[in-house]
């Protein structure tokens, strides 16, 4: 436990991208606020029902070597095209940059949860809330950059999520590598409904109480992973996951309050205590997936997908607030 791999806390470059793509992109179509975060989210959700469709023929993913480079040179592509729309302003760059990082983010996520798949349930926990923490860390020093420092931080950050990809699998036991072969488990389709609901209220409180560029969110963010990254480090024999996946509904309806009775910096508060819950939710419900996947031999690519269909509840949230604001 002590001697962790710096490989294996790859994916907060992938983290870091899929980050500034949001940030970069909530303002960049006309259509609404938030509409480039709904093309990003939209791009993602093909990559990941394809993917849940098609498992039992894709599965294991990082056997095809394309896919690990796909990744990196869809959010490339992306990074060029953002450059790009912040230089002319022409809308298509923007949209073409959502959807290509939209798939890329998504072939990253995909990837990276085989690799965290392939551990024992502990060191599953350090390396994805050590990765949610990181790639948050490093998100939030992206997006204060423009133009072309932009474009070639984000490059950099895709190919290193590649690298350390195709570096990581190999220093896995075979035994422990995803299998080709399914085993049966019942899906936790419960926990996956009420992560839907918390993004759903990230969605309407983003769009009815924006809170300015979006920094008490991602501390949120930083905070919820730190904790996690702490409490299975230090100390993993006490680590109380019971009371963990409890604390998250405290938060999110602390948030709630925070904005509903309009107290002195509600909005910065309710912003920071429902990110703070919801992201716990979802560092701890993709732990659970990857776990499951290890234990059971279930393919990560269906248990990670169905997960993250959640995102759903996200876009409606900015549509029915956005919808209720224009009545």
């Amino acid at each position: 436990m002590r001697n962790l791999s710096p490989v294996f806390f790859g994916f907060e470059f992938a983290r870091a991208c899929n980050d500034a793509f949001f940030y970069y992109l909530g303002s960049a179509l006309p259509f609404g606020a938030w509409a480039g975060q709904d093309v990003l989210s939209m791009a993602m959700l093909v990559v990941f029902i394809a993917a849940i469709l098609l498992a039992r023929k894709l599965a294991p993913l990082y056997l095809r070597q394309g896919f690990i480079w796909a990744s990196a040179a869809l959010m490339s592509a992306a990074a060029l095209c953002l450059w790009g729309w912040q230089s002319t302003g022409v809308m298509e760059l923007a949209l073409v940059a959502a959807i290509a990082g939209g798939f890329g983010s998504a072939f990253a996520i995909l990837l990276w949860s085989e690799l965290q798949c392939c551990f024992g349930s502990l060191l599953i926990v350090v390396y994805i809330a050590g990765g949610f923490f990181f790639g948050s860390l490093l998100g939030w020093a992206i997006i204060g950059l423009e133009g072309p420092r932009m474009a070639a931080v984000l490059i950099a950050c895709a190919f290193a999520s590649s690298l350390c990809l195709r570096s990581g699998f190999p220093q896995i036991q075979e035994c422990d590598l995803p299998r080709k072969s399914w085993g049966k488990v019942r899906f936790p389709w419960k926990l996956v409904l009420v992560l839907g609901v918390y993004e759903f209220v990230i969605g309407v409180r983003e769009v009815m109480a924006p809170s300015g560029d979006g920094t008490m969110f991602l501390l949120g963010v930083l905070v919820s992973a730190l904790i996690v990254f702490i409490a299975a480090y230090s100390s993993p024999e006490k680590l109380d996951f019971m009371l963990i996946f409890r604390a998250p509904f405290a938060l999110v309806v602390c948030g709630l309050l925070f904005a509903l009775l309009a107290l002195p910096l509600g909005d910065a508060v309710s912003g920071f205590l429902s990110s703070l819950g919801y992201s716990m939710m979802f560092t701890l419900i993709t732990v659970l997936m990857c776990d499951i996947s290890h234990r059971y031999g279930v393919s990560v690519l269906v248990l990670c997908g169905i997960k993250e269909l959640s995102a759903i509840g996200l876009i409606a949230g900015h549509s029915c607030a956005a919808l209720q604001r224009n009545l």
